[in-house]
């Protein structure tokens, strides 16, 4: 999916905040909603774009969008060498005297901006990212109203957000739900459900939501998931069915995805994490003897550098799927 200009300075600035390795000058990087508006001006002065807020102001109310007024502020081939440098600082500066006037680059800013604040734990409460998301929801839906495809626009919208807004949304609401907030996560659910392109983590929200009052339900939506993971694999996804599946789900659907997993895996560590949780099930079954047989597996491999590769011709692979069935 390609990344329009202010997401993808984002991006660069979140990948060297989180120790990613990137070769950036410091400008790609600089967060200038930290920079005085004086400095601001000072910066293009630099850069050869000679502008006031008087002028700004007059230009910008000529323009639909910060990427609109860069181009039509940016008129000699020496500037537009520099044009992205120019842009970030315009693209601030209409930030803080356009409010009234968010284009999607500067709403999907913001929005970068809040989920950022909320992952690294810098707001008090969750007001900032609920209002928006709930901003993304409504833009989502007027456009959708309009007849534009839902998961198409998803896919442009995003086209100017730095995060991967469908997986924290995910990791968003599955959050909603382990805390007890289960009908504003319900709300959610139904709300993006029309726009996501893959679904299959969604209906996993759904399961959740759905366990404590319709197993059938549940059931039914773990056969679709596992049915469509049998087609293209999700290991992350996986994993996360079966720690619910222990406990949740019919035994049959259980046994499909260990079995769909046990041939995804490659790793020693990924090999231990199915036997421990296929130790759970058999447990809270009380189906101790096959338990035992694979707690000593287990235990036999525990000295095994988990970062190895592993083998389903490995004599304790044959036995656990004799144990297992699978």
């Amino acid at each position: 999916m390609p990344v329009q200009t202010k997401a993808l300075y984002n991006l660069l600035r979140l990948n060297v905040m989180t120790g990613v390795d990137e070769n950036v000058k410091p400008w790609q990087v600089e967060d200038l909603r930290q920079v005085d508006v004086e400095e601001i001006f000072i910066k293009l002065s630099h850069l050869g774009l000679e502008i006031d807020k008087e002028k700004f102001l007059l230009y910008g109310k000529e323009c639909d969008s910060p990427e609109e007024l860069t181009d039509c502020l940016l008129i000699d081939d020496e500037q537009r060498m520099v044009h992205d440098e120019i842009y970030l600082l315009l693209f601030e500066l209409w930030r803080r005297f356009f409010p009234d006037q968010p284009s999607i680059s500067i709403f999907c800013d913001e929005l970068d901006h809040r989920i950022s604040m909320y992952l690294q734990g810098e707001v008090e409460n969750d007001e900032l990212i609920q209002d928006a998301l709930a901003n993304l929801l409504d833009i989502l839906d007027e456009n959708s109203d309009l007849g534009q495809e839902p998961v198409l626009l998803f896919s442009s919208v995003m086209e100017y957000c730095a995060y991967d807004v469908e997986t924290f949304l995910y990791e968003y609401i599955l959050e909603q739900i382990e805390v007890g907030n289960e009908a504003y996560a319900s709300e959610l659910v139904e709300g993006f459900y029309p726009y996501m392109k893959d679904l299959k983590r969604f209906d996993f929200l759904r399961v959740c939501l759905l366990a404590s009052h319709d197993i059938a339900e549940v059931n039914e939506i773990l056969r679709t998931i596992i049915k469509d993971l049998s087609k293209k694999s999700d290991l992350s996804l996986q994993w996360e069915l079966l720690e619910f599946m222990v406990t949740t789900g019919d035994p049959d659907l259980f046994f499909k995805l260990v079995h769909l997993t046990l041939e995804e895996i490659t790793l020693e560590s990924e090999w231990k994490d199915l036997l421990e949780i296929v130790i759970d099930f058999y447990r809270r079954l009380d189906r101790d003897e096959e338990a035992m047989k694979i707690q000593e597996i287990l235990q036999k491999r525990k000295d095994i550098a988990n970062d190895l590769l592993i083998s389903l011709d490995d004599p304790d692979a044959v036995l656990f799927k004799k144990i297992f069935r699978v």
